[in-house]
């Protein structure tokens, strides 16, 4: 095992002689300044053909004499490797994308390949053997700095996990011109996808592609008749995605359609991108209206329509579009100013939602959150424009955290929120609300609650009398209150008050001072208290 040894520069000579070597984990090719008559060189790889399990090939970018050292390298036979990873470990040279793309062809891998693991390549296109993998589960391509276009991956029926991370240059991830043919499932078993840090990726395919498919679509929903003389209009779908990750894309304007998903994470993307899921509940529609046509004119002329409804998929009349999206984050979508009420409905089985800096973000929708029946977790941080979180907040019966953080324009006083609804509401916390000068009424409409933590709102003068009313709170967290001067009397009623923190709230502190302190009498039946950091209190 070759493990722990940073400082590795080049493997020994004499590797060749090693046919029956089942575990290399790791060959670096070492720089010609390293480089000595005990140093091996990449054509050693040739005849270890027992090797299995994984194998990282370091340093590539090392490799001088391509056509001398790496076809001979012949991964292509070793049929027994697992996991491959290829990493030229620099940054790509001037120069260099033609000694690269030459290098990656002769680094084909045997088809029997799982994991395939790309980093610091500087060609302008991948090899195309990268489709040819038939039996490759994993692949991740990261810092490929000048790759513009990949190869098509679509027909690769065992892949499961594709991440593209850090392609600068990448343009379209399909160069192809064309959608791919309907008798072929787009991406058979692709159950997550990451896009991070592609700055210049515009799209899936090209442009041509998109419209040609789009006035396709828009043809097919006209009418029967005209439909019947048509072939089937299936736009590519994602049959098996279920969690879409897209990081720092902001000019990624479309993506084929993923209607299966059941984690949704948006950072730093447009609007557009947005908006499209919304212009995926239409286009789903006009495919199932599509596909109902065509099943009407099946029942007239079976023999024509068997085979086209052979390619429709199985589930076409009874899944609805995100209708299994379970968790959904919207991260730093500077263009965002509500969430799209288009598509909300169809979110029964969401369970998770984080909202965070999202600037223009004024307010939450009032009719869409009536079918977030699902909603257990609902987080709003940083959103500077926030201003009102509707009433829309009290048609989640099913919510049981609400976390809301830095929200400078929220003004919680007089909203008119009634959430006697919630509950099951069992833990809030309101951190960084500068507007909030009294805790919210409505808090006490929420009967489950357990936790209640408040920080950072410097303006919070008091807590409410009917802070009482909560007779299932079992911790409460104050901290960074400064006008804060004294707990209500009747806390001494929170007979379920098992943990009390009080942190930087120097009037507070000073009244909660143990035995000494003129709030001592009202938390002296808490068996747990803080103050300041220091436990003052732990009853068993």
């Amino acid at each position: 095992m070759i493990d722990g040894c940073a400082r590795l520069t080049h493997m020994p000579s004499g590797l060749e002689k090693l046919t029956s070597i089942q575990t290399l984990p790791r060959f670096i090719v070492a720089e010609n300044k390293d480089c000595s008559p005990d140093s091996s060189k990449i054509n050693e790889l040739d005849g270890l053909n027992q090797l299995r399990g994984e194998l990282h090939i370091e340093k590539l970018g090392n490799v001088r004499n391509v056509a001398l050292e790496s076809k001979a390298g012949n991964l292509k036979g070793k049929g027994c490797l697992r996991s491959l990873t290829l990493n030229w470990g620099t940054s790509p040279r001037a120069g260099q994308d033609e000694h690269d793309e030459l290098l990656m062809q002769n680094l084909q891998p045997h088809s029997n390949l799982k994991e395939l693991h790309v980093e610091g390549y500087g060609g302008v296109t991948f090899s195309t053997w990268l489709s040819s993998l038939g039996n490759i589960v994993k692949i991740t391509i990261k810092k490929c700095n000048r790759c513009q276009h990949l190869p098509p991956l679509q027909e690769l029926r065992h892949l499961k996990f594709l991440s593209l991370e850090e392609l600068m240059d990448l343009e379209y991830i399909d160069n192809s011109s064309r959608q791919p043919s309907s008798s072929v499932i787009f991406f058979p078993s692709l159950k997550v996808l990451s896009l991070v840090e592609l700055p210049n990726l515009k799209r899936w395919w090209r442009e041509e592609a998109v419209v040609e498919s789009m006035n396709n679509s828009n043809r097919a929903s006209t009418s029967l008749g005209e439909h019947q003389e048509q072939q089937p209009v299936v736009l590519p779908s994602f049959p098996c995605l279920s969690s879409l990750k897209i990081h720092h894309c902001f000019n990624l304007t479309s993506i084929p359609l993923h209607p299966y998903l059941e984690e949704l994470y948006l950072y730093e993307v447009s609007e557009e991108l947005l908006q499209q899921q919304g212009v995926m509940l239409l286009t789903m529609m006009t495919m199932r209206i599509t596909m109902m046509m065509m099943m009407m004119a099946a029942l007239q002329s079976p023999r024509e329509s068997s085979t086209s409804l052979s390619l429709l998929p199985h589930d076409s009349f009874t899944a609805s579009p995100l209708s299994k999206l379970k968790s959904l984050q919207l991260v730093r979508i500077d263009d965002l100013e509500s969430l799209p009420e288009a598509w909300l409905p169809n979110l029964t089985s969401l369970e998770h939602v984080k909202i965070e800096e999202c600037p223009k973000l004024s307010s939450l929708p009032r009719q869409g959150f009536k079918a977030l029946t699902s909603l257990r977790n609902l987080r709003i941080y940083r959103c500077e424009g926030l201003k009102s979180l509707s009433n829309g907040i009290q048609h989640l019966t099913a919510l049981e955290e609400l976390r809301i953080r830095s929200c400078e324009e929220l003004d919680l006083s007089d909203d008119g929120m009634q959430l006697q609804d919630l509950k099951k509401l069992h833990y809030l916390e309101l951190s960084d609300i500068p507007k909030l000068v009294f805790l919210p009424i409505w808090i006490q409409d929420t009967p489950s609650l357990q936790e209640l933590q408040v920080e950072e709102c410097k303006n919070l003068v008091a807590l409410p009398e009917w802070i009482d009313s909560l007779t299932l709170l079992q911790r409460l967290k104050i901290s960074y209150c400064p006008r804060l001067t004294s707990l209500p009397d009747r806390i001494r009623n929170l007979a379920a008050l098992q943990q009390l923190c009080i942190c930087n709230c120097p009037h507070l502190s000073r009244r909660c001072q143990k035995a000494r302190g003129a709030d001592w009498p009202k938390i002296a039946h808490i068996a747990m208290i803080k103050i300041n950091g220091k436990w003052v209190q732990r009853l068993t």
